[in-house]
C-alpha cells in the first residue's frame, strides 16, 4: 500500500521567523540595518537637521 504525503505550504509567519533568526545569528548584517535605518531617519528629518535659509 502507498502511502500518500500531503505537502504543507509553510506559513508566511514561520517563513519571517525562520529569516529573522538567521538573519539576527550574523553581526555585520544587524550592523548593516542599523546603519540604512539611520541613513533613512536622517534622509526623513533632513529638512529639520539643516534648514534651508
Amino acid at each position: 500500500m502507498q502511502e500518500k504525503y500531503v505537502y504543507r505550504k509553510p506559513r508566511i509567519r514561520e517563513n519571517i521567523q525562520r529569516m529573522w533568526y538567521k538573519f539576527s545569528r550574523n553581526i555585520l548584517s544587524i550592523v548593516g540595518l542599523i546603519l540604512v535605518c539611520v541613513i533613512i531617519f536622517v534622509a526623513i528629518l533632513a529638512s529639520y537637521i539643516s534648514p534651508h535659509p
